[in-house]
């Protein structure tokens, strides 16, 4: 992860869910009096995999289908996923 976490000891992460959501995750920025802040990297969850495809449980959406959010991710940002 980023320097970030050297600096502070934690990490900020946030939850995707396909491409669109990688590149929010990736560009967004806030000022704050510290600073510029950003998320040091992503959180891919199957929970959210899952509720993102209208699905009720994780057990509904195949692995393959999970692979290719993730391939859909890694095709548009470079981010730490975690």
């Amino acid at each position: 992860m980023k320097f970030h976490r050297a600096i502070y000891g934690m990490s900020t992460t946030l939850d995707l869910c396909n491409g669109l959501s990688s590149l929010v995750i990736e560009n967004i920025e806030v000022g704050s009096p510290a600073g510029r802040q950003e998320f040091d990297g992503m959180w891919a969850s199957s929970v959210t995999d899952a509720t993102c495809k209208g699905r009720s449980d994780v057990e509904a959406v195949s692995t393959s289908a999970t692979v290719a959010t993730l391939n859909e991710v890694l095709e548009v940002t470079s981010e730490t996923i975690i």
